[in-house]
């Protein structure tokens, strides 16, 4: 989705863009329209992301009368389909997607041979497109931006692999002209661990699109599924346990009556928790991208939970800024960057991720919600988050994309 918006932005500024991706069965039926400027261009994924795609298809394309049946094959599929990618993701480097890497490199290659590009971009995750980018380097020393939205070497990385990802990204920053990041916190972290040069990065944030929403694309409004007039808090995207914990939020709705989780994404591993909630969640499952913008824009409280680690935001957060709908934002660490970027946009409020304090905040938020003053309190105008619109991150990164191809033109006339 980031290189979606971040592509048709630079498309609408006078790039021509290539696209090499796998080419893998479309489960959500997703609209994206693209720029003329860009062409998509397909291979093979490799045998296990290709097998597994072409078989949950396959199982998808059932009669209604064989519904049931359908969604318990796929079910069995898919712990079967987890279970293999852990056990390949310990075997390939950096995980089971580098299998794309020799169907990739041979597409890039004539790619190459009939574009004649002037730059190459690889985006992360997955980590196989770093290894092509290196490689790409390697072979034909163009200009190479890696984009390193997941850092490498991440809170989440097994431990028996950190030597080898920290390897990785060491040998990406040296070797790349320029590191786009999504905030300043991974500029210094990547300084920190391989002394990058502040100058070599670039921050692109994640951003939010500003064309009009078509209302009539999703059919199901949650204001009129909200008989009682309760608080909608929204949460679009995943929840984890590791990293983004939901559950202080679970116990503090249980706690406060007249507010109501309207939950649009993947439940897996918190289906007990969720139904534990009663009428107090709404949960919508997984949605497609701009039912899930409508969505936001419908909220009376928009819901994020910021990472562990506090180097990365969520892109969520840009995303809710499109929606002009007030923020509450839970955070692990004081140092979190939401923290600061909310209380400067008078956005929303930023506390921790514990119960006490999203019981107390969501009491008062309720309030105010019925008293009709919840959105006199914050600064909910587009104008004033313009700036983070993937429009705006697009144009910061086309002036970074000629910045570059012009210094290595110079480099090579010299």
């Amino acid at each position: 989705m980031r290189w979606y918006y971040l592509g048709n932005a630079l498309a609408g500024c006078g790039a021509e863009i290539d696209v090499l991706t796998v080419r893998i069965h479309d489960l959500w039926g997703e609209d994206w329209p693209l720029h003329p400027n860009i062409s998509v261009h397909r291979c093979f994924p490799g045998p296990f992301v290709g097998v597994s795609g072409w078989l949950r298809h396959r199982l998808t394309r059932a009669d209604t009368a064989e519904l049931s049946s359908a969604e318990n094959r796929i079910g069995i599929a898919e712990k079967i389909y987890r279970l293999l990618r852990r056990g390949l993701d310990q075997l390939l480097i950096p995980d089971v997607r580098t299998e794309w890497f020799p169907f990739a490199w041979s597409r890039l290659q004539a790619l190459v041979a009939q574009r004649c590009p002037d730059l190459i971009i690889s985006s992360h995750e997955p980590g196989v497109d770093l290894l092509l980018g290196l490689r790409a380097k390697r072979r034909w020393n163009l200009p190479w931006i890696a984009d390193l939205a997941d850092p490498v070497l991440a809170p989440y990385t097994p431990r028996w692999r950190k030597m080898v990802d920290n390897a990785l990204e060491r040998r990406v920053c040296q070797t790349a002209d320029c590191i786009v990041v999504t905030n300043q916190a991974m500029t210094e972290l990547m300084h920190q661990r391989h002394g990058l040069p502040l100058k070599q990065c670039v921050v692109i944030q994640q951003g939010f699109p500003t064309t009009e929403l078509p209302s009539s694309v999703f059919s199901l409004s949650i204001k009129a599924c909200n008989h009682c007039s309760m608080l909608d808090l929204v949460y679009t995207g995943t929840f984890y346990k590791d990293f983004r914990n939901p559950d202080p939020l679970f116990q503090a709705i249980k706690q406060v009556p007249g507010v109501r989780l309207v939950y649009a994404g993947d439940s897996s591993g918190f289906e007990k928790e969720l139904a534990a909630l009663g009428d107090q969640a709404l949960v919508l499952g997984r949605r497609k991208h701009l039912e899930c913008l409508i969505l936001q824009s419908q909220a009376a409280l928009l819901i994020s939970i910021g990472n562990r680690q506090a180097h990365q935001i969520p892109g969520k957060i840009f995303e809710y800024f499109g929606a002009c709908r007030p923020i509450l934002h839970l955070f692990y660490d004081p140092c979190d960057p939401v923290k600061q970027l909310l209380e400067t946009l008078r956005r929303g409020r930023s506390i921790p991720n514990e119960q006490e304090a999203i019981q107390a905040n969501l009491q008062s938020l309720r309030d105010s919600f019925h008293a009709d003053k919840m959105d006199e309190t914050f600064d909910l105008s587009p104008q004033i988050v313009s700036n983070f619109s993937w429009q705006a991150q697009g144009d910061k990164l086309w002036a970074g994309c000629k910045l570059i191809v012009t210094l290595s033109r110079e480099k090579v006339n010299d």
